[in-house]
């Protein structure tokens, strides 16, 4: 099959292991790349400020120049058709028996056999939802929809009614690495020491962007707290306000991520705060095999999380909040599930896995035989079913 996976503005690199990647890109090229050695023509697009094109192991990577002047207003409304209209023209020269579309829902006027809606977050979270007109454009020009678990497939079925819509779940998979090599852990150990943070100290690590609803002000609170109960415990942060920037311009503003810094500016200054910045993603082993604990502290419904899935595959046990998908992933064997938005309930888990030594050694030695009951191979097959159920040929 020849399969166009599109990801609208979403920041697509021409060297994707050498780049800090979002949770969504990364899962498109992966399931790409799963496909394309299934023996699949499997391109990764998106719009962007400029066009180009190369490969990524075996998989076509374009970027389509936008349409500048398609964004423009009409009785006070505002329209932007600038990447739909640089789509609708690559579609007409160049044939896919399947548009495989990641949060990206307008179909109307791309003609492929096979348009697929992936569905990557909570299409019913408050700021982003759907509207009623917007469903009935996804389930009237959109052939069937995938959604990242179990929980999101429920949220998309509450949006489109009694719709009898294709809709499967196909969950995120990852790469499992094995327990690391004498050089690897010497990989570790550099980091550590780059960050000058002691062979014994207790890593909790935060990986992506520095938004509000990922809630990294309550890490931040409950950290504070328990920094003053443990002096050995440090947190490094990876990512920042950057990370979910497209082509198109800045997603998050840099305000936020301002006031989470200056909030832990004394532990920062004291050596106990340490700022990565953006990471690529072929480091970012080495930063979770670095760290003891990957905390996910969101307060919005997370529809995956990705990086909890990761660091289960690296041997990292996962401290995370109890919304979306992510209890789908992570279980008591594994890390611990706290309520969102709480500091005194994720300062106290976090104190446990530092003080319970036979507790935290059990959860890491049941990460990675978690982790491989998810792999980009199972949900490149799965895909490849729906699309055939779907009439693809």
């Amino acid at each position: 099959m020849k399969i166009l996976h599109w990801i609208g503005t979403s920041n697509l690199p021409e060297h994707p292991t050498r780049s800090p990647l979002s949770g969504v890109v990364k899962a498109a090229l992966e399931l790409a790349r799963a496909q394309r050695n299934l023996g699949n023509d499997v391109t990764v697009g998106a719009a962007g400020l400029k066009g180009w094109h190369s490969e990524w192991n075996g998989v076509h990577l374009l970027s389509l120049k936008s349409t500048d002047w398609a964004k423009f207003e009409i009785n006070n409304k505002s329209y932007d058709f600038r990447q739909h209209l640089a789509l609708m023209r690559h579609l007409a020269f160049h044939r896919y028996d399947i548009l495989h579309a990641h949060l990206y829902f307008y179909m109307k006027f791309l003609h492929v056999p096979v348009k697929v809606v992936h569905f990557h977050a909570d299409p019913l979270n408050e700021g982003s939802a759907l509207g009623s007109v917007e469903w009935k454009m996804v389930t009237a020009h959109g052939t069937g929809g995938i959604a990242v678990s179990e929980y999101v497939a429920e949220r998309v079925r509450t949006g489109i009614g009694a719709s009898s819509w294709p809709l499967q779940t196909v969950v995120n998979g990852v790469k499992i690495h094995e327990e690391p090599s004498s050089s690897r852990i010497l990989d570790f150990m550099a980091l550590r020491q780059r960050l000058g943070i002691g062979k014994d100290d207790f890593v909790f690590l935060f990986a992506g962007a520095f938004a509000e609803a990922k809630g990294l002000h309550i890490l931040a609170q409950s950290f504070i707290r328990l920094s003053n109960e443990l002096p050995s415990v440090h947190l490094v942060l990876a990512g920042g306000s950057q990370l979910w920037d497209g082509a198109m311009g800045t997603v998050l503003p840099k305000s936020y991520e301002a006031s989470v810094r200056r909030l832990l500016y004394t532990l920062e200054q004291m050596g106990r705060v340490h700022y990565l910045g953006s990471v690529s993603a072929d480091s970012m082993p080495v930063v979770y095999g670095a760290s003891n604990v990957l905390v996910v502290p969101s307060i919005w419904n997370e529809a995956f999380s990705l990086v909890t899935l990761e660091s289960l595959a690296s041997g990292v046990p996962v401290i995370a909040s109890r919304v979306g998908g992510i209890p789908e992933i992570l279980n008591v064997q594994t890390g611990i599930l706290v309520k969102s938005d709480d500091v005194g309930a994720l300062a106290e888990a976090m104190n446990t896995v530092v003080v319970d030594k036979d507790l935290y050694e059990e959860m890491r030695r049941h990460c990675r035989p978690r982790a491989t009951r998810f792999t980009w191979p199972r949900a490149a097959n799965e895909l490849m079913d729906f699309y055939k159920n779907l009439g693809a040929t």
